[in-house]
């Protein structure tokens, strides 16, 4: 009988990936500043291939059993930090309020402790649907903001800041949705073996 190697999980790959987040965000702030159609249109590629990223890596975690807190850490603040350098440069030129990017901040940063304290109670809630529901969310919000400039000044949704008021809402609630998601989760009692 031949027997199969072991196939060890990739996390050497996921990590890279993970690392690749926030370049990405500090690249596309002054493409998103220049306002150029071309700097404007790489940032948004460039959004859709962070999402990809958030897939890829969720996906492979979820595959490979419940991962470790370091990499759950590492893979919130990635994501964390790419986000919040593009709601900066939105931010920055008029695009998105800082009262939201604050709020939408500090989600992001309770999350990754909110699971390692589920972890400490017994509990395993790495990724739970509100995640992706929150990444695909604001990765949505920020192409809608920067799209429209691409596509033409007369579509720019800088000619109605309601769009941007209801853009920002949009963020604000997947985030506080999630934070609310993964507390809940924390207070299930514990289930034992």
């Amino acid at each position: 009988m031949r027997m199969q190697p072991d196939i060890k999980k990739p996390s050497a790959v996921l990590d890279l990936l993970s690392f690749l987040r926030p370049f990405l965000g500090f690249v596309c702030v002054p493409l998103i500043i220049g306002q150029t159609t071309q700097g404007l249109a790489f940032a948004a590629a460039a959004i859709a291939l962070a999402l990809i990223i958030h897939f890829v890596t969720t996906a492979s975690t979820q595959r490979h059993g419940k991962g470790d807190d370091f990499r759950l850490i590492l893979d919130s603040a990635c994501e964390s930090i790419f986000h919040f350098t593009i709601y900066i440069a939105l931010m920055l030129i008029g695009w998105f309020p800082i009262w939201a990017l604050f709020v939408c901040y500090a989600g992001d940063l309770l999350v990754p402790y909110l699971c390692v304290l589920a972890r400490q109670r017994g509990g395993n809630v790495v990724y739970r649907p509100s995640l992706t529901l929150r990444t695909a969310t604001h990765a949505l919000v920020q192409a809608a903001l920067i799209l429209p400039h691409i596509a033409g000044r007369s579509l720019a949704p800088e000619a109605s800041s309601s769009v941007i008021f209801w853009l920002s809402c949009l963020a604000i609630a997947v985030t506080i949705s999630t934070v609310l998601d993964y507390s809940l989760a924390i207070l299930k009692p514990r289930t034992k073996s």
